[in-house]
């Protein structure tokens, strides 16, 4: 297969970062030299993407520090540009290879399956210093964003916004005054305000669903969230430990057609009014209606406050109240391997797991093994990457500077743990007609857990609850009772989850039928108080708890709250009311109507529980179209019901009904529902018409679901599905762990690649930088990376050479120079930096005439770490190597300028390489105006003709003589390509000048 055979071509657009990034910088010297893309690791700025730099302050504003001493951790990229910079270059992108982002979602207060995404503007560590604080009083309504001094645009430091390096800078916007933005303003429009803002270059608003995709500007209901549905308080990035007791408290309030909504364009039923929250793990924000409350826990970690969020004006304090978490956003210190797969375009062994099992057959923690040579999957191919992104980019130079050519590409065997997958368990429903999938994070090891589906036949009738049924008017909160013999699995429940757990009398040590209320954190139990309205209720698995008058008893030598299981006299002191047939209750922050399971006197039956589940709030108190009202809970440590009601099934068809279940906003976030293999044949019949068969043979028989729930109550036989996640060892899994190739040979190729489909490109790389450099360990690195064979072969998916026309390996060391030197140089801030010459050779070569080698031309440099003898110059350059030698006249100048062609190859010159890279760039201009014509005599006489004009240009200056042939072969015609064969004789450069002198007594 040849090269280009393996290669396909796509139509392909390049996309740079808008200019607003570089904003207040000086561009006017960018494009006056040939372009240089420098590929290294930062501390900050896009990834993936090229950044056009116009100076090394610019580079720093965008990408960062190149060495940060609190983590002591360095980064290539900045230190890199500055280099290039400094040796001529004025036309540099930057590609940050990697980082992840940070960022955090957040509950809107009103029942929806969207949520509010904050992220930093670029992946950094940073973040975890941005924050934002939204201020809803009304018509006062603001947001400000608070970030470190060191994230100023050049305008706010022009405009001497900045004191101390210290400073905390505010960036205050009145959406009200300044924006006429209110409450019920599209937050579309406050995003946009937010995002777009030219001060604000450290955050970014997002809206995004249940599937954690970004909806903002695509999505119709997205668009209709207000601004009004935004929780007021401080949204904080990558901080997870609390410092403070952590605590929550939300009022849910019904908002009813006769009651006040809390901003005119509410339209929802219950409102969530958030009073109180210090934990930081929750995707709520920071918040307290009562300032003075929140002082009170910032006292304690000797913070001072007196109104609103002041003390994170203050850098550094909001590290005593809420700690950083360990994420590591700007992935700098990553290993080679790493680097190797986020460049892409290589390949690489595999490891795989080995099934072990002991004596009885059970499950052992498997062996991992490399891959055996006789399993195909041995060798797996690493594809897209930062190279495949780059080949659609014209830039005549690429420097990597997070790599060196010397550097094995280890790695280390995976761990078992590394072939784990959590995966959903599911079940089918409805006779088997139905799959049930729930939706889990892959990613989060938390509780399994337990649901029960029940699927009813009933009246429209019961599908409605008026709201004077409501009891109190008030929503409680429903909570699971604990269960500390599941912790023990290893996993524990989310930060935040609320349990009750059952009492013990300390002498007796039975259980005194009462309960204290917890919120767990780090599988830690804390009491939580602010729980119960105002009438100081909790439901615990269907039955009512109050809070006892004396909530200070001592248990298990704690004081805690106690709550006792309620009567009905608790609930309606007095008279008792027959007219309050319902409760709301809370779960996971959806709310549900349960009906109180009174007798006809108003009491609570007995031997049994004091409510039962119906369904959302929302279907039961509002015109009911479907006629199906659902109830669904998802809580630790029981079996939650998933109880589904309606009242159309002898009208819906399978297909609609799985439809309206995914649908269901009680539903959709936790399950996804489809129709099973058994019920495809009836996804178009009525549900109560469809016909079940069950036994074979002579044993089977057919029975209508309509018959099934008629002998049923109108119910089916409930469904349990005991976990809905499990963890196993996939052992269809082929992990890649290393490879025998190297950062030289695989810039090669994505050069060659480049070259091929867009333009012509030349990589450059350096070797590692010595620390002892001294002349012993000078003489035996340049006996190391003599050495060295980089293999500089076009290689397939799997690692074998690709064979030209001549069934030959396809060589492609011309496509790379390789530096070795090493020499300081001082940033323009005073930081001294060490450079292995990559970045700065090719500053210097991107500012050189296409008919000026760079043999024997200066470099500007003041010094080198340590000076060539004749004899390691002549070494180093026959291998390839280009090196730096003092010259007689000029300083520090280039030994020579060669490539890691082979040998023989007249592209072993730089020179030859740019030359005929200037003839690639100038044939490629002259045929792309063709391509879409017509494959007719005519079109190629003017692509002739247009050839012809581009060669004549340059003959005499670049090249000697040239010939060519359009090969017009009518058999290959429909393929849609014309070859054209060239030969090319380029000027070669003066290598050198061989002076003989003789002395004669005259002449």
């Amino acid at each position: 297969m040849s090269l280009i055979d393996n290669e396909t071509f796509l139509p392909g657009v390049i996309t740079e970062v808008e200019s607003d990034y570089s904003y207040g910088y000086d561009s006017s010297q960018f494009g006056t030299t040939d372009s240089v893309v420098v590929v290294g690791t930062a501390f900050s700025g896009p990834v993936g993407t090229p950044v056009p730099i116009y100076n090394p302050e610019h580079a720093r504003y965008i990408f960062g520090k190149t060495y940060e001493s609190g983590s002591k951790k360095a980064a290539t990229l900045v230190s890199a540009i500055e280099d290039a910079y400094q040796k001529g270059s004025r036309t540099i992108y930057a590609v940050r290879i990697s980082g992840k982002e940070a960022s955090k979602d957040f509950e809107f207060n009103s029942d929806s399956i969207y949520k509010l995404r904050l992220r930093s503007t670029y992946p950094t560590n940073q973040a975890k210093d941005f924050f934002m604080v939204y201020d809803n009083k009304e018509g006062e309504e603001k947001i400000k964003i608070f970030k470190p001094a060191e994230r100023a645009t050049i305008v706010e430091k022009m405009q001497g916004a900045i004191v101390s390096e210290n400073d905390t800078i505010v960036l205050e916007l009145k959406l009200n005054l300044d924006y006429g933005l209110t409450k019920d303003s599209s937050l579309v429009d406050v995003i946009s305000v937010v995002n777009d803002h030219p001060y604000n270059n450290v955050v970014r608003l997002g809206i995004v669903d249940n599937d954690g995709l970004e909806v903002t500007s695509s999505d119709f209901e997205a668009r209709q969230i207000l601004l009004g549905s935004l929780f007021p308080g401080a949204y904080f990035i990558g901080r997870d430990v609390n410092h403070i007791t952590p605590d929550t408290h939300i009022n849910y309030r019904l908002i009813t057609d006769g009651s006040s909504k809390p901003y005119q364009g509410f339209n929802g039923m219950i409102y969530k009014d958030l009073a109180y929250n210090t934990d930081v793990n929750s995707n709520l924000p920071i918040y307290a209606k009562d300032n003075k409350v929140l002082a009170q826990q910032l006292k304690n970690v000797e913070v001072f406050s007196t109104k609103h969020f002041d003390f994170l004006e203050t850098t550094g304090l909001v590290d005593r109240v809420f700690g950083k978490n360990n994420e590591d956003y700007e992935e700098v210190n990553i290993d080679a391997f790493d680097i190797y797969q986020r460049l892409g375009s290589g390949f690489a062994v595999t490891a795989r797991a080995e099934f072990r099992a002991d004596a009885s057959g059970n499950e052992l923690v498997p062996k991992i093994k490399e891959t055996p040579a006789t399993d195909v999957n041995r060798v797996k191919e690493i594809k897209d990457g930062i190279y495949s992104m780059l080949e659609n980019m014209n830039a005549k130079y690429r420097v990597l500077a997070c790599g060196n050519a010397d550097e094995k590409i280890v790695g280390k065997l995976p761990r078992p743990k590394d072939f784990l997958v959590l995966s959903p368990v599911s079940t089918k429903i409805l006779e088997g007609l139905i799959e049930v999938t729930p939706i889990i994070d892959p990613k989060a090891p938390v509780l399994p857990k337990k649901y029960e589906f029940n699927i009813s036949n009933i009246t429209d009738s019961a599908t409605m609850a008026n709201a004077d049924a409501i009891y109190g008017g008030e929503v409680f909160t429903a909570i699971p009772f604990f269960d500390e013999g599941q912790l023990s699995q290893g996993v524990a429940p989310a930060n935040g989850t609320v349990v009750a757990k059952k009492l013990v009398d300390p002498l007796l040590k039975t259980e005194t039928g009462e309960i204290a209320i917890y919120s767990i954190y780090d599988s830690g139990l804390y009491e939580k108080t602010n729980i119960g309205g105002t009438n100081g209720i909790v439901i615990v698995e269907e039955d009512i708890y109050v809070l006892t008058a004396t909530p200070t008893t001592a248990y298990d030598e704690s004081p805690v709250r106690v709550y006792r299981k309620a009567t009905e006299a608790d609930l309606f002191p007095g008279v008792i009311s027959s007219n309050e047939k319902f409760i709301l209750s809370e779960n996971n922050t959806r709310v549900y109507v349960l009906q109180l399971n009174l007798d006809n006197t108003g009491k609570f039956i007995a031997n049994s529980k004091h409510v039962s589940m119906l369904g959302d709030i929302q279907t039961m108190m509002s015109e009911n179209e479907d006629e199906t009202i659902i109830f669904s809970q998802s809580n630790d440590f029981e079996v939650n019901e998933v109880i589904i009601q309606s009242g159309i099934l002898n009208s819906v068809t399978l297909e609609e009904f799985v439809e309206l279940l995914n649908q269901s906003h009680s539903l959709n976030h936790l399950f996804k529902f489809s129709i099973a293999e058994e019920g495809l044949i009836f996804k178009d019949d009525y549900v109560m018409e469809i016909e079940i068969t069950t036994g074979s043979g002579v044993t089977a028989s057919t029975e209508k679901l309509e018959d099934k729930f008629t002998a049923g109550g109108n119910k089916l036989k409930p469904v349990l599905l005991p976990k809905d996640r499990e963890v196993a060892y996939n052992y269809n899994l082929y992990v890649p762990y290393k490879t025998n190739d190297n950062f030289a040979r695989q810039l090669a190729q994505h050069c060659t690649y480049t070259s091929l489909k867009t333009a012509p490109t030349h990589g450059i790389m350096g070797v590692a930088t010595l620390n002892n450099r001294s002349i012993a360990s000078v003489a035996k690195r340049i006996d190391e990376v003599l050495e060295l064979d980089f293999d500089l072969y076009a290689k397939t998916s799997a690692g074998r050479n690709m064979l030209d026309r001549n069934n030959m390996p396809y060589p492609i060391g011309k496509n790379v120079s390789i530096v070795f030197t090493q020499y300081p140089f001082y940033t323009d801030e005073g930081e001294l930096l060490r450079s292995n010459g990559a970045a700065g050779y090719a500053g210097m070569v991107s500012n050189l005439p296409l008919d000026q080698s760079s043999t024997n031309q200066p470099i500007l440099l003041g010094e080198l770490d340590f000076e060539l003898t004749n004899y390691q110059l002549t070494r180093l350059t026959q291998k390839g190597y280009v090196t730096i030698k003092q010259s007689y006249t000029k300083g520090l100048v280039v030994t020579d300028g060669i490539t890691m062609a082979p040998v023989e190859s007249p592209f072993r010159r730089l020179n030859v390489t740019r030359i005929i890279g200037g003839v690639e760039q100038l044939i490629r201009e002259a045929s792309e105006p063709f391509i879409g014509k017509q494959n007719n005599q005519a079109n190629r006489n003017s692509l002739h003709t247009a050839i012809k004009s581009g060669l004549e240009k340059i003959k005499g200056t670049l090249i000697e003589a040239y010939e060519f042939n359009l090969v017009v072969d009518p058999k290959v015609m429909k393929f849609a390509y014309i070859d054209i064969d060239y030969n090319i004789v380029p000027i070669y450069e003066i290598r050198e000048v061989r002076n003989r002198i003789k002395v004669k007594d005259q002449l």
